[in-house]
Protein backbone atom coordinates (compact mmCIF):
# COMPACT_ATOMS: atom_id res chain seq x y z
CA UNK A 1 0.00 0.00 0.00
CA UNK A 2 1.24 3.47 -0.85
CA UNK A 3 1.75 5.94 1.97
CA UNK A 4 0.04 9.21 0.92
CA UNK A 5 2.24 11.34 3.15
CA UNK A 6 5.41 9.80 1.81
CA UNK A 7 4.38 10.50 -1.77
CA UNK A 8 2.45 13.73 -1.48
CA UNK A 9 4.87 15.48 0.84
CA UNK A 10 8.39 14.42 -0.14
CA UNK A 11 10.97 15.58 2.32
CA UNK A 12 14.15 17.45 1.56
CA UNK A 13 17.07 15.62 0.06
CA UNK A 14 18.68 13.03 2.25
CA UNK A 15 22.44 13.10 2.52
CA UNK A 16 24.03 10.20 0.65
CA UNK A 17 27.55 8.88 1.18
CA UNK A 18 29.77 10.61 -1.35
CA UNK A 19 32.76 9.12 -3.15
CA UNK A 20 36.04 10.32 -1.72
CA UNK A 21 37.05 13.63 -3.19
CA UNK A 22 33.46 14.57 -4.11
CA UNK A 23 30.63 16.23 -2.23
CA UNK A 24 26.90 16.53 -2.63
CA UNK A 25 25.69 19.54 -4.63
CA UNK A 26 25.02 22.46 -2.31
CA UNK A 27 27.15 21.04 0.54
CA UNK A 28 29.87 23.48 1.53
CA UNK A 29 33.48 22.36 1.39
CA UNK A 30 35.58 22.87 4.49
CA UNK A 31 37.62 25.51 2.67
CA UNK A 32 34.62 27.39 1.20
CA UNK A 33 34.92 31.02 2.33
CA UNK A 34 31.15 31.13 2.89
CA UNK A 35 31.76 29.10 6.04
CA UNK A 36 33.21 32.24 7.59
CA UNK A 37 30.19 33.58 9.47
CA UNK A 38 31.66 37.08 9.54
CA UNK A 39 30.13 37.65 6.09
CA UNK A 40 26.63 37.22 7.53
CA UNK A 41 27.08 40.36 9.63
CA UNK A 42 24.38 42.90 8.79
CA UNK A 43 22.83 40.66 6.11
CA UNK A 44 19.12 39.87 6.26
CA UNK A 45 17.47 37.67 3.65
CA UNK A 46 13.79 37.74 2.82
CA UNK A 47 11.55 36.22 0.19
CA UNK A 48 10.54 38.98 -2.23
CA UNK A 49 7.13 37.44 -2.98
CA UNK A 50 5.95 34.82 -0.52
CA UNK A 51 2.59 34.49 -2.26
CA UNK A 52 3.46 33.37 -5.77
CA UNK A 53 0.52 31.61 -7.38
CA UNK A 54 0.26 28.55 -9.60
CA UNK A 55 -2.79 27.01 -11.25
CA UNK A 56 -2.48 23.22 -11.06
CA UNK A 57 -4.93 20.89 -12.78
CA UNK A 58 -6.79 17.69 -11.91
CA UNK A 59 -7.02 16.50 -15.49
CA UNK A 60 -6.55 12.80 -14.66
CA UNK A 61 -8.98 12.56 -11.73
CA UNK A 62 -11.88 11.16 -13.79
CA UNK A 63 -9.58 8.57 -15.34
CA UNK A 64 -8.35 7.57 -11.87
CA UNK A 65 -11.99 7.36 -10.76
CA UNK A 66 -12.75 4.88 -13.54
CA UNK A 67 -9.80 2.69 -12.50
CA UNK A 68 -10.99 2.82 -8.89
CA UNK A 69 -14.46 1.71 -9.95
CA UNK A 70 -13.01 -1.15 -11.98
CA UNK A 71 -11.04 -2.42 -8.98
CA UNK A 72 -14.05 -2.07 -6.66
CA UNK A 73 -16.27 -4.27 -8.82
CA UNK A 74 -13.41 -6.73 -9.34
CA UNK A 75 -13.37 -7.31 -5.59
CA UNK A 76 -17.14 -7.19 -5.17
CA UNK A 77 -19.27 -7.65 -8.27
CA UNK A 78 -22.35 -6.55 -6.32
CA UNK A 79 -20.98 -2.99 -6.05
CA UNK A 80 -22.38 -2.30 -9.51
CA UNK A 81 -25.86 -2.95 -8.10
CA UNK A 82 -25.39 0.10 -5.86
CA UNK A 83 -23.31 2.56 -7.85
CA UNK A 84 -22.34 3.13 -11.47
CA UNK A 85 -19.06 4.75 -12.57
CA UNK A 86 -20.79 8.10 -13.11
CA UNK A 87 -21.66 8.22 -9.39
CA UNK A 88 -18.00 7.79 -8.48
CA UNK A 89 -16.92 10.48 -10.96
CA UNK A 90 -19.42 12.84 -9.35
CA UNK A 91 -18.21 11.93 -5.85
CA UNK A 92 -14.54 12.49 -6.73
CA UNK A 93 -15.41 15.85 -8.28
CA UNK A 94 -17.35 16.90 -5.19
CA UNK A 95 -14.43 15.98 -2.92
CA UNK A 96 -12.12 17.99 -5.16
CA UNK A 97 -14.26 21.13 -4.93
CA UNK A 98 -14.64 20.75 -1.17
CA UNK A 99 -10.84 20.74 -0.91
CA UNK A 100 -10.39 23.61 -3.37
CA UNK A 101 -12.91 25.80 -1.55
CA UNK A 102 -11.28 25.23 1.83
CA UNK A 103 -7.83 25.96 0.39
CA UNK A 104 -9.12 29.27 -0.97
CA UNK A 105 -10.36 30.11 2.52
CA UNK A 106 -7.00 29.19 4.09
CA UNK A 107 -5.19 31.35 1.52
CA UNK A 108 -7.44 34.29 2.51
CA UNK A 109 -8.86 34.54 -0.99
CA UNK A 110 -12.14 36.39 -1.39
CA UNK A 111 -14.84 33.71 -1.47
CA UNK A 112 -18.03 33.88 -3.48
CA UNK A 113 -21.33 33.63 -1.59
CA UNK A 114 -21.74 30.06 -2.84
CA UNK A 115 -18.27 29.14 -1.59
CA UNK A 116 -18.98 30.61 1.84
CA UNK A 117 -22.24 28.69 2.05
CA UNK A 118 -20.55 25.51 0.86
CA UNK A 119 -18.00 25.71 3.65
CA UNK A 120 -20.77 26.23 6.18
CA UNK A 121 -22.61 23.05 5.15
CA UNK A 122 -19.59 20.75 4.76
CA UNK A 123 -17.77 21.76 7.95
CA UNK A 124 -18.08 18.81 10.29
CA UNK A 125 -19.23 16.52 7.47
CA UNK A 126 -17.06 13.39 7.47
CA UNK A 127 -16.81 11.40 4.25
CA UNK A 128 -14.99 8.21 3.31
CA UNK A 129 -12.17 8.84 0.86
CA UNK A 130 -10.38 6.00 -1.00
CA UNK A 131 -6.62 6.40 -1.18
CA UNK A 132 -6.44 7.22 -4.92
CA UNK A 133 -8.79 10.17 -4.29
CA UNK A 134 -6.97 11.14 -1.10
CA UNK A 135 -3.70 11.56 -2.97
CA UNK A 136 -5.38 14.01 -5.33
CA UNK A 137 -6.68 16.04 -2.38
CA UNK A 138 -3.29 15.99 -0.64
CA UNK A 139 -1.52 17.23 -3.75
CA UNK A 140 -3.07 20.68 -3.76
CA UNK A 141 -2.04 23.39 -1.32
CA UNK A 142 0.76 25.73 -0.34
CA UNK A 143 4.30 24.41 -0.85
CA UNK A 144 7.88 25.44 -0.27
CA UNK A 145 10.14 24.42 -3.13
CA UNK A 146 13.71 23.22 -2.77
CA UNK A 147 14.89 26.76 -3.52
CA UNK A 148 13.07 27.95 -0.40
CA UNK A 149 10.42 29.83 -2.38
CA UNK A 150 6.74 29.48 -1.49
CA UNK A 151 4.03 28.74 -4.05
CA UNK A 152 0.30 28.74 -3.44
CA UNK A 153 -2.37 26.92 -5.46
CA UNK A 154 -4.92 29.15 -7.17
CA UNK A 155 -8.27 27.94 -8.52
CA UNK A 156 -11.29 29.36 -10.32
CA UNK A 157 -14.49 30.14 -8.41
CA UNK A 158 -16.85 27.28 -7.61
CA UNK A 159 -18.72 26.81 -10.93
CA UNK A 160 -22.29 28.11 -10.72
CA UNK A 161 -23.20 28.87 -14.32
CA UNK A 162 -26.54 27.44 -15.44
CA UNK A 163 -26.79 25.45 -18.68
CA UNK A 164 -30.20 24.23 -19.85
CA UNK A 165 -31.66 24.65 -16.39
CA UNK A 166 -28.90 22.96 -14.38
CA UNK A 167 -26.05 24.62 -12.48
CA UNK A 168 -22.45 23.76 -11.69
CA UNK A 169 -20.89 24.67 -15.05
CA UNK A 170 -18.13 27.10 -16.00
CA UNK A 171 -20.46 28.49 -18.65
CA UNK A 172 -20.69 27.76 -22.39
CA UNK A 173 -17.59 26.18 -23.88
CA UNK A 174 -15.51 29.02 -25.30
CA UNK A 175 -11.95 30.27 -25.61
CA UNK A 176 -12.30 31.53 -22.02
CA UNK A 177 -13.58 28.29 -20.48
CA UNK A 178 -12.23 25.36 -22.49
CA UNK A 179 -9.03 25.07 -20.42
CA UNK A 180 -11.08 24.74 -17.23
CA UNK A 181 -13.32 22.09 -18.75
CA UNK A 182 -10.20 20.18 -19.86
CA UNK A 183 -8.28 20.52 -16.59
CA UNK A 184 -10.62 20.65 -13.55
CA UNK A 185 -13.82 18.56 -13.57
CA UNK A 186 -16.95 20.46 -12.60
CA UNK A 187 -20.12 19.27 -10.91
CA UNK A 188 -22.30 20.50 -13.76
CA UNK A 189 -20.80 17.96 -16.16
CA UNK A 190 -20.56 15.09 -13.66
CA UNK A 191 -24.09 15.63 -12.30
CA UNK A 192 -25.34 15.60 -15.89
CA UNK A 193 -23.58 12.27 -16.41
CA UNK A 194 -25.39 10.93 -13.32
CA UNK A 195 -28.75 11.98 -14.77
CA UNK A 196 -28.00 10.21 -18.04
CA UNK A 197 -26.74 7.10 -16.23
CA UNK A 198 -30.14 6.58 -14.59
CA UNK A 199 -32.08 7.34 -17.76
CA UNK A 200 -33.20 4.86 -20.37
CA UNK A 201 -30.44 6.02 -22.71
CA UNK A 202 -28.71 3.07 -24.40
CA UNK A 203 -24.99 2.44 -23.85
CA UNK A 204 -22.86 4.82 -25.85
CA UNK A 205 -22.41 8.52 -26.32
CA UNK A 206 -25.12 10.95 -25.25
CA UNK A 207 -25.62 14.60 -26.18
CA UNK A 208 -23.99 17.00 -23.72
CA UNK A 209 -25.92 20.07 -22.59
CA UNK A 210 -22.86 22.05 -23.66
CA UNK A 211 -23.27 20.96 -27.26
CA UNK A 212 -23.99 23.79 -29.74
CA UNK A 213 -23.95 22.35 -33.27
CA UNK A 214 -24.74 25.72 -34.85
CA UNK A 215 -21.47 27.06 -33.38
CA UNK A 216 -19.55 23.86 -34.17
CA UNK A 217 -19.27 23.07 -30.44
CA UNK A 218 -19.37 19.28 -30.24
CA UNK A 219 -17.84 18.06 -26.94
CA UNK A 220 -15.69 14.95 -26.77
CA UNK A 221 -14.19 12.90 -23.92
CA UNK A 222 -11.62 15.60 -23.18
CA UNK A 223 -14.54 17.37 -21.50
CA UNK A 224 -13.82 15.96 -18.05
CA UNK A 225 -16.69 13.81 -16.80
CA UNK A 226 -18.27 13.37 -20.24
CA UNK A 227 -17.90 9.70 -21.14
CA UNK A 228 -20.02 7.21 -23.09
CA UNK A 229 -22.54 5.33 -20.99
CA UNK A 230 -22.04 1.66 -20.26
CA UNK A 231 -24.54 -1.03 -19.37
CA UNK A 232 -26.14 -0.20 -15.99
CA UNK A 233 -27.87 -2.35 -13.39
CA UNK A 234 -31.42 -1.22 -12.72
CA UNK A 235 -30.82 -1.60 -8.97
CA UNK A 236 -28.10 1.06 -9.11
CA UNK A 237 -30.56 3.58 -10.50
CA UNK A 238 -32.61 3.30 -7.30
CA UNK A 239 -29.63 4.63 -5.37
CA UNK A 240 -29.93 7.99 -7.14
CA UNK A 241 -33.74 7.93 -7.05
CA UNK A 242 -33.59 7.78 -3.23
CA UNK A 243 -31.70 11.12 -3.31
CA UNK A 244 -34.44 12.64 -5.45
CA UNK A 245 -32.39 12.44 -8.64
CA UNK A 246 -34.01 11.47 -11.93
CA UNK A 247 -33.08 11.83 -15.57
CA UNK A 248 -34.86 15.22 -15.52
CA UNK A 249 -34.23 16.42 -11.95
CA UNK A 250 -31.14 16.93 -9.82
CA UNK A 251 -31.99 18.46 -6.41
CA UNK A 252 -29.15 20.52 -4.96
CA UNK A 253 -28.09 21.57 -1.47
CA UNK A 254 -26.86 24.91 -2.82
CA UNK A 255 -28.54 26.62 -5.77
CA UNK A 256 -26.69 26.42 -9.10
CA UNK A 257 -23.78 24.34 -7.78
CA UNK A 258 -24.73 20.77 -8.70
CA UNK A 259 -24.03 19.72 -5.10
CA UNK A 260 -26.45 17.16 -3.63
CA UNK A 261 -25.04 16.48 -0.17
CA UNK A 262 -27.48 13.63 0.54
CA UNK A 263 -26.30 11.82 -2.60
CA UNK A 264 -22.66 12.45 -1.68
CA UNK A 265 -23.19 11.03 1.81
CA UNK A 266 -24.90 7.97 0.36
CA UNK A 267 -21.96 7.24 -1.95
CA UNK A 268 -19.63 7.72 1.02
CA UNK A 269 -21.64 5.12 2.92
CA UNK A 270 -21.15 2.57 0.13
CA UNK A 271 -17.39 3.26 0.05
CA UNK A 272 -17.14 2.88 3.84
CA UNK A 273 -18.04 -0.80 3.45
CA UNK A 274 -15.45 -1.57 0.78
CA UNK A 275 -12.06 -3.13 1.47
CA UNK A 276 -10.38 -2.67 -1.92
CA UNK A 277 -8.42 0.46 -0.96
CA UNK A 278 -7.39 2.10 2.26
CA UNK A 279 -10.37 4.36 2.96
CA UNK A 280 -10.08 7.32 5.33
CA UNK A 281 -12.99 8.94 7.15
CA UNK A 282 -12.29 12.63 6.78
CA UNK A 283 -13.73 16.08 7.30
CA UNK A 284 -12.06 17.76 4.34
CA UNK A 285 -12.27 21.18 5.99
CA UNK A 286 -9.77 19.98 8.62
CA UNK A 287 -7.03 19.17 6.10
CA UNK A 288 -3.82 21.18 6.31
CA UNK A 289 -3.06 24.01 3.89
CA UNK A 290 0.17 22.36 2.76
CA UNK A 291 0.32 20.43 -0.49
CA UNK A 292 2.77 18.38 -2.52
CA UNK A 293 5.97 19.52 -4.23
CA UNK A 294 4.58 17.68 -7.27
CA UNK A 295 2.65 20.87 -8.07
CA UNK A 296 5.98 22.41 -9.12
CA UNK A 297 6.75 19.52 -11.50
CA UNK A 298 5.66 19.74 -15.14
CA UNK A 299 4.50 16.98 -17.48
CA UNK A 300 4.75 16.75 -21.25
CA UNK A 301 3.48 14.22 -23.77
CA UNK A 302 5.56 12.81 -26.60
CA UNK A 303 3.68 14.13 -29.66
CA UNK A 304 5.26 11.63 -32.03
CA UNK A 305 3.35 8.76 -30.45
CA UNK A 306 -0.02 7.62 -31.76
CA UNK A 307 -1.85 8.56 -28.55
CA UNK A 308 -0.74 11.76 -26.85
CA UNK A 309 -1.62 13.69 -23.72
CA UNK A 310 -2.36 11.98 -20.43
CA UNK A 311 -3.11 8.54 -21.92
CA UNK A 312 -0.02 8.38 -24.13
CA UNK A 313 3.72 8.54 -23.58
CA UNK A 314 4.49 11.29 -21.05
CA UNK A 315 7.35 12.38 -18.82
CA UNK A 316 7.83 14.73 -15.87
CA UNK A 317 10.39 17.51 -15.64
CA UNK A 318 11.42 20.25 -13.21
CA UNK A 319 14.30 22.54 -12.29
CA UNK A 320 15.03 20.35 -9.26
CA UNK A 321 15.54 16.63 -9.01
CA UNK A 322 17.36 13.66 -7.57
CA UNK A 323 16.41 10.04 -7.17
CA UNK A 324 14.94 10.77 -3.73
CA UNK A 325 12.27 12.82 -5.56
CA UNK A 326 11.35 10.02 -7.98
CA UNK A 327 8.02 9.49 -6.20
CA UNK A 328 7.11 13.16 -6.72
CA UNK A 329 7.85 12.81 -10.43
CA UNK A 330 5.82 9.58 -10.57
CA UNK A 331 2.90 11.18 -8.75
CA UNK A 332 2.92 13.85 -11.45
CA UNK A 333 2.55 11.22 -14.16
CA UNK A 334 -0.49 9.76 -12.39
CA UNK A 335 -2.40 12.99 -11.63
CA UNK A 336 -0.87 15.37 -14.26
CA UNK A 337 -1.16 18.68 -12.35
CA UNK A 338 0.83 20.54 -15.01
CA UNK A 339 0.40 18.67 -18.28
CA UNK A 340 1.30 20.76 -21.31
CA UNK A 341 -1.03 20.40 -24.28
CA UNK A 342 1.17 19.54 -27.23
CA UNK A 343 0.43 18.84 -30.87
CA UNK A 344 -1.05 21.25 -33.41
CA UNK A 345 -2.12 18.92 -36.22
CA UNK A 346 -5.86 18.09 -36.33
CA UNK A 347 -5.30 14.57 -35.03
CA UNK A 348 -3.16 15.71 -32.12
CA UNK A 349 -5.43 18.64 -31.23
CA UNK A 350 -8.23 16.11 -30.78
CA UNK A 351 -6.15 14.49 -28.04
CA UNK A 352 -6.33 17.50 -25.72
CA UNK A 353 -9.20 19.80 -26.76
CA UNK A 354 -12.71 19.31 -25.35
CA UNK A 355 -14.38 19.96 -28.72
CA UNK A 356 -13.64 18.30 -32.04
CA UNK A 357 -12.77 21.32 -34.20
CA UNK A 358 -11.53 24.20 -32.04
CA UNK A 359 -10.99 27.74 -33.34
CA UNK A 360 -7.46 29.08 -33.38
CA UNK A 361 -8.07 30.95 -30.08
CA UNK A 362 -8.37 27.61 -28.26
CA UNK A 363 -5.04 26.51 -29.70
CA UNK A 364 -3.24 29.74 -28.90
CA UNK A 365 -4.26 29.81 -25.22
CA UNK A 366 -4.19 26.07 -24.51
CA UNK A 367 -1.31 26.32 -22.02
CA UNK A 368 -2.26 29.62 -20.37
CA UNK A 369 -2.79 27.94 -17.00
CA UNK A 370 0.78 26.60 -17.12
CA UNK A 371 2.16 30.09 -17.57
CA UNK A 372 1.23 31.13 -14.02
CA UNK A 373 4.08 29.21 -12.42
CA UNK A 374 7.36 31.20 -12.42
CA UNK A 375 9.40 30.60 -15.61
CA UNK A 376 12.29 28.93 -13.82
CA UNK A 377 10.08 26.00 -12.84
CA UNK A 378 9.26 25.35 -16.49
CA UNK A 379 12.90 24.70 -17.36
CA UNK A 380 13.82 21.08 -18.12
CA UNK A 381 16.81 20.68 -15.80
CA UNK A 382 15.77 17.23 -14.59
CA UNK A 383 13.47 14.82 -16.45
CA UNK A 384 11.93 11.48 -15.57
CA UNK A 385 11.88 8.39 -17.70
CA UNK A 386 8.97 8.23 -20.15
CA UNK A 387 5.92 6.18 -19.20
CA UNK A 388 2.68 5.22 -20.88
CA UNK A 389 0.34 7.51 -18.95
CA UNK A 390 -2.64 5.19 -19.17
CA UNK A 391 -0.75 2.03 -18.21
CA UNK A 392 1.29 3.70 -15.48
CA UNK A 393 -1.81 5.30 -13.96
CA UNK A 394 -3.68 2.01 -13.93
CA UNK A 395 -0.67 0.21 -12.47
CA UNK A 396 -0.28 2.73 -9.65
CA UNK A 397 -3.98 2.49 -8.74
CA UNK A 398 -3.50 -1.27 -8.48
CA UNK A 399 -0.46 -0.70 -6.27
CA UNK A 400 -2.81 0.92 -3.76
CA UNK A 401 -4.96 -2.19 -3.40
CA UNK A 402 -5.27 -3.58 0.11
CA UNK A 403 -6.97 -6.82 -0.94
CA UNK A 404 -5.12 -9.97 -1.94
CA UNK A 405 -5.89 -11.45 -5.34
Amino acid sequence: MIDPDAIARPRGRQQQPQPQGQRAPGVLADDDPVRNSVFAHGIGIREVNANRRMTPAASSLIEVSRYVYRELITDDFNIQKSIVPEYLDYYATALLWFRITKLKCLAHDVLTQEEERLLSIITGCSLYVPEPFMLQLLMFGRIQTLTGAHLCSEFPPLPTEVVQGFGGYYGPISADTHNLYEEIPCLGVTSESVRHSISNDPPGRYHSSLERPADNIIPNENLLGFKPLGARCEEAKNFAFFAGITSEEFPVSLPNTGINLDFIRSISGILSRTKTFKTTRLDITTMAESGSITQAIMQKPIPATETTQKRGEIYSFANFGGQDLASAYGLGLVYTPNLFKEGLTPGLIAEWCCINTPPVEYINNRNDRRDTIPPGYREEVFTSSTQSGQQYRQHMVRMMLTTKR
